[in-house]
């Protein structure tokens, strides 16, 4: 797993084991590999204020990493029946882990001791799932029924499912900064926002020719930038209501 570095920093650097520096020396970026997973890595995440990397992997494992010294912190056996991991998600405490899985399961672990504590199970593929800001609700995205389901993150029960949303699979879905809104981009060639207030979908954005993989947006959600299949990354500015 690659990992870039600023060209300030001393190769000097004390690392682990399993990892190794492995650009140029005259690189202007400097590239850390960390090893361990034994199949493809499909999905991680920064938690910056913890330094760590959380990486999960077909292997059927999640794993943390220390940032600077890629140092293996923790290995978590995920437990999914079939081994091709969509999502890992630490919340914001650092107290729990949730996986999701395409044998269209959801689990919780405890950070500390690694054991199980909830399943959640859905009706097809689970493609995503993405953990709110104030830790109490976990969405996830389905394959097939393209539906959105928000659950509760202590105990794995359902809050919500949103039907109708897109007409095709959901490749990701995420809270916004204030938890009230979600935003899912799917193989229907869309981005969409649903309002979890008033329980209606609110905006759709359009112009990608294939499958939308993932968004990203800026504090305010006046910036939008969605990448796609069809090897484009399209920037929008929702205030002033047009491509940038």
């Amino acid at each position: 797993m690659p990992l870039q570095q600023s060209h300030n920093e001393h190769l000097t650097e004390s690392l682990a084991s399993n990892a190794e520096w492995v650009h140029e020396k005259s690189a202007q970026v400097e590239i850390k590999s960390y090893h361990g997973h034994t199949k493809p890595i499909k999905t991680c995440q920064l938690i910056e204020n913890q330094n760590w990397i959380l990486t999960g992997s077909n292997d059927n494992t999640a794993r943390l990493w220390n940032f600077n010294s890629g140092e293996e912190i923790h290995r978590y056996e995920l437990n999914h029946d079939m081994a091709s991991i969509s999502g890992v998600r630490i919340n914001h405490d650092h107290t729990r882990l949730y996986s999701s899985s395409w044998d269209k399961t959801i689990h919780c672990f405890d950070i500390e001791t690694g054991k199980q504590i909830w399943k959640g199970a859905q009706d097809h593929m689970i493609t995503s799932c993405h953990i709110s800001h104030d830790g109490n609700s976990l969405c996830s995205g389905s394959d097939l029924d393209g539906i959105v389901t928000i659950w509760d993150s202590k105990n794995g029960l359902i809050k919500t499912c949103i039907h109708d949303l897109h007409e095709s699979t959901i490749t990701s879905c995420q809270f916004n900064a204030t938890d009230n809104r979600i935003v899912s981009t799917s193989s229907d060639k869309t981005t969409k926002v649903f309002d979890l207030i008033s329980h209606r979908h609110t905006m759709t954005l359009r112009g990608h020719k294939s499958v939308v993989s993932n968004c990203t947006f800026n504090q305010y959600e006046h910036l939008y930038a969605t990448c796609s299949w069809d090897r484009t990354v399209l920037l929008y500015d929702i205030a002033a209501g047009r491509f940038r």
